[in-house]
């Protein structure tokens, strides 16, 4: 499912971009003649280390990692070694996650999905159609201009100054390949 949810996110934005210059290209106007030019294609990026940043720094994330040391502690306590041990082996698979997302250009999908029904928006106040990820973004045909909305999705999380500023540092040092 997650998988499939995944896929989504990165098929309807580039099926939308394929439909809006495919209609551009090819519609007519209101009297069946030929379609007036587009003044260009609005497109929305953002970086999506700053958005992993913002959320995983957030207090919201603070208080769920509370819950769960929560949850372990409870758990060894009652002597539920298979609860303990599925908890203990998300760490690391979740600081793996945390590392991908937020130094790499790894999908962030589980972090939109927190915010998508702020999506549209966005959207609307940045004066775009279509947001991704710009690291998706493999090649701009003329007539398309990509906005920056990174600083609009990391605001849901309420970024304090200090995750600003590592916002700002990791943007400063490009993405980190994995390994």
């Amino acid at each position: 499912m997650k998988t499939t949810r995944g896929f989504l996110f990165l098929l309807v934005p580039l099926l939308t971009v394929v439909a809006l210059v495919a209609g551009s290209c090819a519609s007519t106007d209101n009297h069946g003649g030929p379609a007036v030019a587009r003044a260009g294609v609005r497109l929305g990026v953002f970086d999506s280390r700053a958005l992993a940043m913002a959320h995983y720094r957030s207090e919201a994330f603070r208080a769920h990692m509370g819950a769960l040391f929560e949850e372990l502690a409870t758990a060894k306590a009652a002597g539920d070694s298979l609860r303990v041990a599925e908890l203990e082996r998300q760490g690391p698979e979740m600081q793996a996650m945390v590392h991908k997302q937020g130094f790499g250009t790894y999908p962030v999908d589980n972090i939109l999905e927190m915010i998508e029904n702020e999506l549209p928006d966005i959207a609307a106040a940045a004066g775009v159609d279509v947001i991704v990820s710009k690291w998706q973004v493999v090649h701009q045909a003329a007539g398309f201009e990509l906005i920056d909305v990174t600083a609009a999705l990391v605001q849901p999380f309420a970024p304090d100054e200090e995750t600003l500023e590592v916002i700002e540092s990791i943007h400063e040092a490009g993405p980190r390949t994995p390994g």
